[in-house]
């Protein structure tokens, strides 16, 4: 059986989970260069990879904020197995 196309990434998982926790810790958002650094890659990858996340609708981007990159209702789903 092939990979459902929906699914997560190891490295989409690993952002949904630290956007989670911070969450759950009432901690601000990471910024762009935290969630680089905590998965393990360069900026402009982990930036290409928030604005696909974004477009899957599983994180939210509040433009000119740094700390603006939420969590959304989708994402939460997705990274306890609820995505469809």
């Amino acid at each position: 059986m092939g990979r459902h196309r929906s699914s997560l990434t190891k490295r989409e998982r690993e952002i949904l989970a630290l956007l989670l926790k911070n969450d759950e810790q009432n901690q601000p958002a990471p910024t762009i260069q935290e969630l680089a650094t905590a998965t393990g890659v360069t900026l402009v990858p982990c930036y290409e990879r928030l604005k696909r996340m974004r477009g899957k609708g599983l994180v939210s981007w509040k433009k000119n904020r740094q700390r603006g990159i939420g969590l959304t209702i989708k994402g939460r789903a997705a990274l306890f197995g609820g995505e469809k």
